[in-house]
């Protein structure tokens, strides 16, 4: 991982994919664990607001490993 820049609230990292796998896994598990009631104290994020970051970042990881995206 790689802090490619910083300009405002906008960060931009570069990622390896087996990061991203990392990455988008922890966000898959915290989905299954952290019960709906105590998920946005406890990640800052509503769940689908996490499973919305899940999805573009499995694309982008189907698209760096060249994979086929899944219909949604």
């Amino acid at each position: 991982m790689k802090l490619a820049n910083v300009s405002g609230r906008d960060v931009t990292i570069t990622f390896t994919t087996d990061e991203l796998v990392f990455l988008c896994n922890a966000i898959n598990e915290t989905l299954h664990e952290v019960p709906a009631a105590s998920f946005k104290s406890r990640t800052t994020e509503t769940p689908e607001r996490a499973q919305e970051i899940y999805y573009e970042l499995s694309d982008i990881l189907d698209d760096a490993r060249g994979e086929k995206r899944l219909s949604r």
